[in-house]
């Protein structure tokens, strides 16, 4: 008896050891993950690690940061996943908290630079100002290693993006020139939001240029510009803007604007492009890869290399205008071509055959340039400024909306965030694609699961529980 109380005890002992050292394990847990984030990411794709590029801007945080999530249904664990790590990284710096908006009707007077308010919204906010963007804009869409189309995660660029609008000392600022017809440009406006623009209007006619001005935007103008207009352009080009032309396919008589262009090293043939081969669709919705050198945004030249393409809905071929690409401070580069497989026509209202005919132009095409303007500022330092030109097809407002098959939104944005001198350098961090695959198991591995589950793991268990009941039955 006496035996068996020895024995008794002792396992007492130890299981109240046991559990005193579990307990104290989670404490301990508990605060290290408070100033650590110590979860582990199993996704394939690292869709809930934080990006080296991410973490490199929240390490160079040196004021507090408050992120507020607004949601309905309390908390979401995936969100403050996120936001545990970028605190950890940040040190600190960034903290969060969950907001009801059904309850805080002031959030307006919290955060005057915002102006609406949805659930599951992430405000990101400094002393100087705030940016909010929605949980749903994460899931966005982009290619995998064999350019089809997949689901991906951009959650890292969204929120770097916020971090350097409300932290940096100046906001980026695009001014869309109208007065000449030009083309809509909602989802272009929403699309440079999101990558920390601020937008605004101008009519060349009987404005000038802000001087403030960070990216000019002339969007698919129909109607030639004024000598006063165009001196303005070259104003503000000269001082070291930067600026990106949609070019329309169905523009005619624009003989000021393109002589302009001209001096950019750029001109815009009067043809179409088609494609009965790399198209979708229909041949003159081709698509227009992506190219790029050490002259170019430096984005442009990551995408040539992973091999990225956009979709373009009618475009015209792009001349280069000085025989070895350069004159004076400019050198002028391709950005988009089309393939080799692509012809063009001459762009008549009367094109009646749309396949490739004897006489037609072989490809591939410019479809898009670039031209860098070498410029020195006070202290004699080099830096550059671009004038992007594109066929307005490679960003009309459809093709760059969210969720649509190309990746025209991608491409742009990475352009915006190129030309933005408030952003920093390798700012921009490609959405990860996620892996929807369903895991496959053939009849033979169903058949070794199945003897696992249903007779191996119970005998084991029966064994276990038989010795346990032998040694105890001894004692």
């Amino acid at each position: 008896m006496k035996r068996k109380l020895k024995y008794g005890g002792f396992s007492l002992l130890v299981t109240a050891i046991f559990l005193t050292g579990v307990v104290l394990l989670n404490v301990f847990a508990g605060l290290l993950t408070s100033r650590f984030f110590l979860k582990a990411d199993l996704t394939p794709e690292g869709l809930y690690s934080i990006t080296p590029e991410a973490e490199e801007t929240l390490r160079n945080i040196r004021e507090d940061i408050e992120v507020v999530v607004l949601s309905t249904q309390g908390e979401i664990s995936q969100i403050s996943n996120l936001m545990q790590q970028y605190s950890a990284v940040s040190g600190g710096r960034i903290s969060y908290r969950y907001l009801d908006p059904n309850l805080n009707p002031a959030l307006a007077e919290d955060y005057p630079g915002i102006t609406e308010f949805s659930n599951l919204d992430i405000i990101v906010s400094s002393g100087r100002r705030s940016k909010s963007f929605n949980v749903s804009d994460m899931s966005t869409q982009t290619y995998d290693e064999n350019m089809q189309q997949v689901d991906a995660f951009n959650a890292d660029q969204l929120m770097v993006s916020a971090l350097q609008y409300v932290l940096n000392e100046q906001v980026a600022k695009a001014v869309f020139v109208g007065g000449h017809e030009e083309a809509d440009d909602a989802s272009l406006r929403t699309l440079l939001t999101r990558y920390g623009y601020e937008n605004a209007d101008v009519n060349l006619g009987t404005e000038e240029i802000p001087e403030d001005t960070t990216l000019l935007i002339i969007n698919a103008p129909l109607r030639d510009f004024m000598e006063n207009e165009i001196e303005k352009l070259d104003v503000y080009m000269s001082g070291g803007g930067n600026a990106i032309v949609a070019y329309a396919y169905n523009a005619q008589g624009l003989s000021a604007f393109d002589g302009y262009l001209r001096e950019w090293g750029v001109e815009v043939d009067n043809k179409l492009v088609l494609d009965y081969t790399n198209h979708y669709g229909y041949p003159f919705f081709l698509r227009a890869l992506a190219a790029g050198n050490d002259k170019t945004p430096p984005s442009m030249a990551m995408f040539a290399e992973a091999g990225y393409y956009s979709g373009m809905m009618y475009g015209r071929p792009f001349r280069q205008v000085w025989p070895t690409g350069e004159q004076g401070q400019r050198a002028y580069s391709p950005i988009f071509t089309s393939y080799p497989t692509s012809y063009a026509k001459d762009n008549t209202e009367q094109m009646d055959d749309l396949e490739q005919a004897e006489g037609d132009e072989a490809g591939p095409f410019t479809v898009g340039s670039v031209t860098r303007q070498s410029q020195y500022d006070a202290d004699s330092d080099l830096y550059y400024s671009y004038m992007v030109v594109l066929n307005a097809g490679l960003i009309e407002s459809s093709i760059l909306a969210e969720q649509t098959m190309f990746y025209n939104a991608g491409l742009t944005a990475a352009l915006a965030i190129d030309l933005n001198p408030y952003s920093g350098e390798d700012i921009y961090i490609p959405a990860k694609a996620i892996d929807n695959r369903l895991l496959e198991i053939t009849p033979s591995q169903t058949t070794v699961v199945m003897v696992l589950l249903i007779i191996v793991t119970p005998l084991l268990i029966l064994g276990i529980g038989i010795l346990t009941w032998r040694r105890r039955k001894n004692l």
